[in-house]
């Protein structure tokens, strides 16, 4: 039986020394280790340092999954559902498109309007051509590719562009946003300010029940701008702040790999000390005879 917490070492005169915290090694000539002793601790530091490089790079490998799951969600508090652009085809190489815009807009709200992702293969767009109608009556026309419109009047308005190009082809879509009222141009809708707030004096950059969230992105969530809302989960944190958990995850590895040599120093010189404390007791022995 070893003592508890005791290796053997066996030297070359066939004595067996029993040293705290040795393996089981044979010490060979002139008290040299073998070199399977002497390359051991390269091992253990080794495999120490591609354990934690392991965890490190699983960890950046993690927050880099999520990012890529999360990367097309939507932050209820930031914005309101739009319907997607909408395109139109004459044949197969000219395309009219309008940029997307929201369902429903406010009276007091600039809108922009944008044709410029168009396209067509065999040629130019050399004209953009926009109509304005409310109540099948024609209210605006613009000839621009790109350009704002405050929807004054309240309504369903249909909006439709034809596009033409260099070789006289033609194509024409459209889209539709419904106008809300808005007296104080403050991008809320009047009858919600009343309805929540019973008057009009709140703003779309205030917050009224001091929950986080702007009166605007309530409304645009379709939440009760007078009720708080509950904070973001701990999974939308981590994802908001995913560079610092990236800093620290690179930061741990670069330290790992720093300490390698203080660590592999550390190592030798114990295995030094162990192998000179084993040469010593086997003098002693031999003297001892």
């Amino acid at each position: 039986m070893l003592p508890p917490g005791f290796g053997r070492w066996a030297t070359s005169s066939g004595k067996i020394i029993y040293l705290p915290g040795a393996h089981d090694v044979f010490l060979g000539v002139a008290g040299r280790p073998p070199s399977d002793l002497r390359h051991s601790s390269l091992w253990i530091i080794g495999g120490t340092v591609l354990r934690w490089l392991s965890v490190a790079f699983g960890s950046v490998l993690v927050v880099a999954l999520l990012l890529l799951a999360s990367s097309g969600s939507f932050d209820p508090k930031e914005g309101t559902a739009a319907h997607p652009g909408v395109r139109a085809l004459a044949g197969s190489e000219l395309v009219a498109d309008i940029s997307p815009l929201p369902d429903e807009v406010s009276n007091g709200t600039w809108c922009t309007l944008d044709a410029t992702n168009s396209t067509y293969s065999n040629g130019t767009i050399d004209h953009y051509y926009w109509e304005f109608y409310l109540k099948g009556v024609l209210k605006n026309i613009y000839e621009e590719p790109t350009f704002q419109h405050k929807f004054r009047q309240l309504g369903l308005w249909k909006i439709t562009l034809t596009i033409t190009t260099n070789d006289s082809k033609t194509a024409t879509t459209f889209t539709a946003v419904y106008s809300v009222p808005d007296a104080d141009a403050d991008y809320l809708p009047d009858w919600w300010e009343v309805n929540y707030f019973n008057s009009t004096e709140e703003t779309g950059g205030g917050d009224y029940d001091g929950d986080g969230y702007t009166n605007l992105q309530e409304y645009a969530q379709g939440t009760d701008p007078t009720v708080m809302d509950p904070g973001k989960s701990v999974l939308a944190t981590l994802l908001e702040y995913w560079y610092y958990l990236v800093a620290i995850a690179a930061a741990a590895v670069v330290a790992l790999v720093l300490s390698y040599p203080v660590i592999q120093r550390k190592r030798k010189a114990e295995v030094k000390k162990q192998i000179e404390a084993a040469i010593e007791i086997e003098k002693a022995l031999e003297e001892d005879k």
